[in-house]
């Protein structure tokens, strides 16, 4: 049976109208509890999830950021120019 592997979540993954309404918290942990939490998950980071937090405080909620590699795979490193490749 094919399984899925991981998971690469493309941004935006809340609307900016929650930081307007103060929903931004409850609003990403509805989403984030949406994916099955035995899978490892990449999230790219979407202009409306900065309008929900700043970039920094994105790791603190529960966003797993690529750059900072998939929680329970193996970290890739970037080439010299930052860039990274599978």
């Amino acid at each position: 049976s094919d399984k899925v592997g991981f998971i690469v979540q493309l941004g935006d993954i809340i609307d900016g109208r929650n930081a307007g309404k103060g929903l931004s918290a409850e609003a990403l942990d509805r989403v984030l509890e949406a994916f099955p939490a035995d899978l490892p998950r990449a999230d790219l980071i979407g202009n409306h999830d900065l309008y929900n937090f700043p970039r920094a405080a994105l790791r603190n909620v529960g966003v797993h950021l690529l750059a900072e590699g998939l929680p329970g795979a193996e970290r890739v490193e970037p080439d010299r120019d930052g860039n990274y490749f599978a």
